[in-house]
């Protein structure tokens, strides 16, 4: 993630998705990511937009700026984020 960040240039931008939940490593070596650790392996950046596409279909299609209470009752959904520096 440091090397995402590095050759990002000034002014670009860096768009990551990934799996969103309760942290944790399944079968091996796939990961679950919680939104705060992404926000922390790339605290260099600003967070420009972070958008959330839930496990469960009757919590909306994709919601952009998610509530904790939403966050929370995820397992394996699909966290959004776009970073600038």
């Amino acid at each position: 993630m440091s090397e995402l960040t590095r050759v990002v240039k000034k002014g670009g931008s860096l768009i990551i998705v990934v799996p969103i939940g309760k942290p944790k490593v399944v079968f091996n070596a796939h990961r679950i990511y919680s939104p705060q650790q992404i926000l922390t392996y790339f605290k260099s950046l600003k967070l420009k937009e972070f958008a959330l596409i839930p496990d469960d279909v009757r919590d909306g299609n994709i919601v952009v700026n998610p509530t904790k209470k939403l966050l929370d009752k995820q397992n394996y959904a699909c966290g959004c984020f776009w970073f600038t520096k």
